[in-house]
């Protein structure tokens, strides 16, 4: 029998190499069941998403991976995720992981029934308040533990010292790197609390790229000084907080390794990570099937590439013919030796221990969902951020107000700030593209005629600025009205703007709690207390209007 282990579990013996005692301790230490093959073990080093809203089963009895991603689309509701972890834990005898992005702000992936939205890591750092982080921690794991998640890929630790960044803007705490660091380490034990592992991404560090990782390979140069002090800081601060997990970035940085990302340098992730910095977490990569890696290397050579390298599970998405790609050419690699028989077992070692200490639990107690989303409204208003006012704010009672918001792909809706300053105010409201085109600039004008006050929500994460959105802007200031201009995602849209709005509020984000802050700080119902986390062209880090003059 070719390569298998034998395993009684607890109780363990193994066939192995009498030069290779510590196989025998890791088989005891392994919840292996079994005859364990490679083709049995290979899939331990993967993380996999699925399709659809039914337990993988056939996926899981097919690779017997270590666990599963869930993304939106998997997340139909809280009682039928509930259940379909359970199956899916049910099927196997050892502990799954179970795998999603829950970061606040735009990055959550459970977003149905009562869960509650938290604002972004930026929002959070705009409060000045670190207990709110640590608070959003526990509350958030709180809400993923019910319904039996482990594993949540938060918080980020990425500084984002680059305004020009176009994947990770708020999703940081900002610029500043004591605040990443403790606020970082902050949340992490608030995740812990409640049980579920956290993940610091993106190692060595994704804040200072330009280009978007899912898209291209980036690139962060630097020297080792400004590295050590700035991208590796946060990690550090991670890493003695004893984080379970670490995520990889896909980007080069030529002062470590000049060849190869960092998810698949071994310069970066064993020489680095593991020996120098001490870490001895599991490191998970970012996804195999991102255009930086798939588009350059392939996923399956940049799957064994990356367990070569150090890592310990290799991520794919939940295309089948991704999936069997890295699912064969891990296997190739194996049966010929260029993964080692040592780095498999280390690999497993690493994540059989994170999914042995926060193994999925479905007997946690039913969050306080109400309680939880006045808590989010809270830090969402206290981060807010007025960044202009000329005498514009507070509206004036009984003021007719034009409020234009964008349609958010990730959401798939448009956020309801109108309904929102309905609640004070005679509102109209007109729902426009992300990028509007001449025809929605031409109604918006036309519709400002009407009012006495125009609210622009813009939304801006991701890519460049569109052209658009400043044609908007400078077609309403041309209507002589007054006109606020609201952010919805990154705090920065002001600095696109030729020509400045009345009042610039940033909220660092789109959902119900941001808006309904947006409706209190435009009323004069609430003072903005917010500060920039983060400084751009024209407003220093730290930056906030503390009153309406």
């Amino acid at each position: 029998m070719k390569n298998t282990v034998f395993s009684l579990y607890p109780l363990s013996f193994i066939l192995y190499p009498k030069k290779n005692i510590a196989l025998l301790l890791l088989a005891i230490l392994l919840p292996f069941g079994f005859a364990q093959s490679n083709e049995e073990l290979v899939g331990r080093l993967i993380l996999m998403g699925f399709r659809g809203e039914q337990p993988p089963i056939e996926q899981l009895l097919r690779y017997k991976p270590a666990g599963f991603v869930f993304y939106p689309s998997n997340i139909s509701s809280s009682q039928n995720t509930r259940k379909l972890i359970n199956d899916l834990q049910q099927s196997v005898d050892y502990p799954l992981l179970f795998a999603l992005d829950q970061e606040g702000g735009p990055f959550s992936a459970y977003r149905v029934d009562d869960a509650t939205i938290f604002p972004s890591n930026m929002a959070i750092a705009a409060t000045n308040s670190i207990d709110f982080a640590q608070q959003k921690g526990q509350l958030i794991g709180s809400e993923i533990a019910y319904l039996g998640f482990n594993l949540n890929f938060a918080p980020v630790v990425d500084v984002n010292i680059n305004p020009d960044n176009p994947i990770i803007g708020m999703r940081s705490f900002g610029a500043n790197v004591n605040t990443v660091s403790s606020y970082g380490v902050a949340l992490l034990e608030g995740l812990k609390s409640a049980g579920v592992a956290g993940v610091a991404k993106h190692f060595p560090g994704h804040g200072d790229t330009i280009t978007d990782s899912h898209l291209t390979l980036p690139l962060v140069n630097g020297n080792r000084a400004r590295l050590d002090a700035v991208e590796l800081a946060p990690f550090r601060a991670m890493i003695a907080a004893n984080v379970p997990a670490i995520m990889t970035a896909h980007v080069i940085f030529p002062e470590f390794d000049s060849l190869y990302p960092a998810t698949l340098s071994k310069t970066v992730l064993n020489d680095l990570l593991r020996t120098e910095l001490g870490f001895k977490g599991m490191i998970i990569t970012d996804h195999m099937d991102m255009k930086a890696i798939a588009n350059n290397y392939g996923a399956g050579e940049a799957a064994v590439m990356s367990i070569v390298a150090g890592a310990d599970l290799v991520m794919i998405g939940y295309r089948e013919e991704k999936q069997a790609e890295v699912y064969n050419a891990l296997l190739a690699a194996l049966e010929s030796g260029r993964i080692s028989q040592q780095r498999l077992y280390d690999a497993l070692q690493h994540s059989a221990n994170l999914a042995n200490t926060y193994q999925s639990n479905l007997n946690t107690e039913l969050p306080d969902y109400s309680l939880n989303k006045l808590k989010a409204e809270k830090q969402a208003l206290q981060a807010a951020t007025l960044l202009t006012n000329d005498g514009v704010l507070p509206i004036k009672v009984a003021s007719q107000l034009l409020v234009i918001s964008p349609y958010i792909k990730r959401i798939k809706a448009v956020p309801d700030l109108a309904k929102q300053l309905a609640y004070y105010y005679p509102t109209n409201s007109l729902d426009i593209s992300i990028e509007p085109s001449d025809i929605e600039i031409a109604v918006a004008v036309e519709a400002a005629k009407d009012v006495d006050v125009i609210v622009l929500a813009s939304y801006h994460f991701r890519g460049k600025f569109l052209d658009n959105v400043i044609r908007l802007e400078q077609a309403l200031i041309n209507t002589n009205k007054p006109l606020i201009v609201v952010a919805l995602g990154n705090p920065d849209d002001i600095r696109y703007f030729d020509n400045k709005p009345n009042a610039y509020l940033a909220l660092y984000g789109f959902d119900d709690s941001n808006l309904k802050a947006a409706r209190e700080i435009l009323s004069g119902n609430a003072w903005p207390t917010g500060k920039l986390p983060m400084g751009f062209e024209g407003f220093d880090y730290g930056f906030g209007l503390e009153n309406f003059k």
